[in-house]
């Protein structure tokens, strides 16, 4: 898969959990440009102004936190070997149903790199993406 990086506005979200948020970068690959929720992956990095902003950052601003109002989110098991600092892995289902969402929540120092997948496909197989993804990143992170 190959999508570009793009800046995001550093205020946007606004929210408080941001505090010492430096930059943001954000990539988004969509399976099915008809349908932007059907197959999309995104891939978020947070540099903070300081290794403590982020640590504070992964406690209070994690997707089990920001996303618990809208449905169902739970902590979930999908090690893939990040060798970063912290790491928790979520499902989610809003609406009902099915787990429609899985997340990667990462921390390296005073970077945190989150990774969505938003998915109609079976959950083995966005579990499957999750993981690799997470496998990735701690390639490229080696390699730094």
């Amino acid at each position: 898969m190959a999508a570009t990086w793009e800046r995001k506005a550093d205020e946007d979200p606004g929210a408080p959990y941001m505090r010492g948020l430096d930059r943001r970068v954000e990539r988004l690959f969509v399976q099915d440009s008809a349908d932007p929720l059907a197959g999309t992956f995104i891939q978020t990095v947070m540099e903070f102004d300081s290794p403590t902003w982020a640590w504070l950052v992964f406690r209070d601003g994690s997707p089990d936190k920001r996303y618990a109002r809208y449905g169902e989110v739970e902590r979930i098991d999908a090690d893939g070997g990040s060798g970063a600092e912290e790491q928790r892995t979520f499902c989610a289902h809003f609406g009902g149903g099915e787990y429609n969402r899985w997340y990667a929540w990462l921390r390296f120092g005073q970077y945190l790199v989150e990774v969505e997948v938003i998915a109609t496909m079976p959950a083995e197989t966005s579990t499957g993406m999750l993981k690799a993804a997470i496998a990735e990143i701690a390639e490229a992170a080696r390699r730094i």
